[in-house]
Parts: structure tokens; sequence; C-alpha cells
């Protein structure tokens, strides 16, 4: 695991333009946020066990919360063992810049994304992640604030293509908004912390 208070570089550094972009808004808070879920392993025990949730309803051999900044993603919680393109296995804490990260097409927009064949995409194609062959489908809802701001992103993959239903897609959005729920709960717990 990374040394959490080396995290994101988040500070000044704004959110995704899309649906609820602020910029800067929430930045030191997802820093925070990003710092705590990663040095408490007790305190990411609810994303794991809803990114497991979003692997085995969507029947994706992958899944994995991110916190999103307009530079960098960093995984804060993931389901499923990850080589990147570069051989090396990704873990939690890893962090992503965001012009590679095959995520940041989802958090765009601020919508939700179906690619069931990421290598005939024209937005993903050219991304390491499907150059390399480690993500051939994805599947992703954006996590948003109370305040709608887009913070990060839930998404399921596979290596190999994946003909994802609607149903996968609504259970996604639906395990999404409990993410959300609970990024909001461990945002309190931060507060209450200091």
């Amino acid at each position: 695991m990374r040394n959490p208070s080396a995290v994101m570089g988040l500070t000044n550094t704004g959110w995704l333009p899309g649906d609820g972009w602020h910029p800067s808004l929430r930045a030191r808070q997802a820093e925070t946020l990003a710092q705590f879920v990663l040095g408490d392993p007790a305190a990411a025990q609810p994303l794991r066990a809803l990114v497991r949730e979003a692997a085995a309803t969507t029947t994706a051999e992958h899944a994995q919360v991110c916190l999103v900044s307009t530079r960098q993603i960093v995984v804060v919680a993931e389901q499923g063992t990850l080589r990147r393109a570069d051989g090396v296995i990704a873990t939690v804490g890893d962090i992503t810049s965001f012009e590679d990260a095959v995520c940041a097409a989802m958090a765009r927009t601020g919508a939700s994304v179906c690619i069931p064949d990421t290598r005939g995409d024209d937005r993903m194609s050219s991304l390491p992640a499907v150059a390399g062959g480690v993500v051939g489908a994805f599947l992703g809802s954006p996590l948003r604030t109370v305040e709608g701001l887009v913070v990060g992103a839930l998404c399921v993959y596979d290596a190999g293509p994946h003909d994802w239903t609607h149903a996968n897609q609504v259970c996604l959005d639906a395990i999404a908004l409990g993410v959300g729920d609970a990024l909001v709960g461990l945002e309190r717990r931060v507060g209450h912390d200091r």
C-alpha cells in the first residue's frame, strides 16, 4: 500500500468537467478522504464489500472504486487481481494519470458508461490498459457527492469483451449510490476525527 500522506496531490487541481463540476471545490476533501481510506483498512471495509458486490452482480473479473481529479485517479478499493499493461500488479493506492485512466471517459461526462469491447471504442482503444490487453470491456458509474459533484467512479471490467446487459448497468448504478453513501459516511468520520 502506498504512503497515505502521498496520495493524490489534489490541492488546487479541481474536479472533472461534466455534470456537477466545480473547480477545486472538493479537492482538499478528496485528498483527506483518500488518505483516511488508504491509511485505515477498517475504513475501507464498506467499500470493499460494495466492489465485491459489483463484481458478483455484473459477473465481472474486476471491480474498483476510484477517486478522481483532473490530473490523476487513485484506487481506494478493488476486487480481483489486475495486472497493468506494464506487467505490474495494480493494487489499492495505485495512482494513474487522468489521461491514461480508463474511467476518465466516464468521469469526463458524469454519466454511466457501457463499453462491451474497449478495443473497438475510439475513446478507449489507445489507452495503455486497453492496448496492453488489461481492460477489454468496461462498465462504469459516477460517484457523486450529495451536492451532485462527481468525485470518482465505480468501475467493473474484464480482460476480454463482455456483453453487459441493461440490468448490469442498473445494478452498478444502484451499487454506486451505496458507494456514494459510504464515502459520505467516511467523510463525516474524517471530520469528526480532526
